[in-house]
């Protein structure tokens, strides 16, 4: 980069509430910070009523809802949340994955992004702003996105999920993987048993029941066993 392009982005900077950031490719650029929310907590929790139970996440901000956009993604078990010109910050790091494993939700993971509103512009001047991409594990995954219920707030970000407290009722709203088991393991080692029975049934007969066949007192040549892998 340019001496002179890093003093326009510093002049800039100082007299336009922003901030420079690392772009995609790790160089500076210019963010206006003035429309930029910061997210602080990332949370969830169980809420009963007298006619439901359901595990709601908050996504919490100091200021202001961001704008947003969320995405019901059931080939990689995820609800992606999109928060448009926002940071991370508070108790959310960027990249960290945190375990929750409360009812559906399994783990949560926030990562802040870089993006220009121009990449797909060339001639365009680049406006750069900041993206925060928040995934949600679900194990188990939740089968239509209407049972998902999503709502901005004072100063968060809801996202309710229908959990009863009846499994088979869980069932209506979300999809298990059935575990498979391990089928060939089980035959492997019920036919090492076998065989391990085997030899030591002939290894009993050969010691106290064959018929001595061998004058004197001569050693037995026994077979081998099979020995487990």
């Amino acid at each position: 980069m340019s001496k002179q392009l890093t003093l326009s982005m510093l002049a800039s900077a100082f007299l336009f509430p922003a901030v420079i950031a690392a772009g995609p490719g790790d160089e500076p650029v210019v963010l206006n910070d003035s429309a930029t929310a910061t997210l602080t907590d990332v949370r969830c929790a169980e809420v009963k009523t007298q006619s439901a139970s359901e595990i709601t996440c908050f996504l919490s901000f100091p200021d202001s809802v961001p704008n947003f956009f969320y995405e019901v993604d059931t080939g990689t078990s995820h609800i992606i949340v999109k928060l448009l010109n926002t940071k991370t910050g508070g108790r959310v790091v960027s990249g960290k994955i945190d375990t929750v494993n409360l009812g559906p939700v399994a783990t949560i993971h926030a990562r802040e992004e870089v993006r220009n509103k121009n990449e797909t512009v060339k001639l365009l001047t680049p406006e750069w702003y900041s993206v925060v991409l928040v995934a949600i594990s679900c194990s188990p995954m939740i089968r239509h996105q209407k049972d998902l219920v999503v709502s901005p707030i004072e100063n968060a970000i809801t996202i309710s999920f229908p959990w009863p407290e009846e499994p088979k009722q869980r069932k209506k709203y979300y999809t298990f993987v059935k575990k498979r088991r391990r089928r060939g393991l089980m035959i492997s080692l019920i036919g090492l048993g076998v065989v391990g029975l085997g030899a030591g049934g002939y290894l009993a007969y050969d010691r106290y029941l064959r018929p001595d066949e061998t004058p004197g007192d001569l050693e037995p040549i026994l077979p081998e066993h099979p020995s487990a892998p």
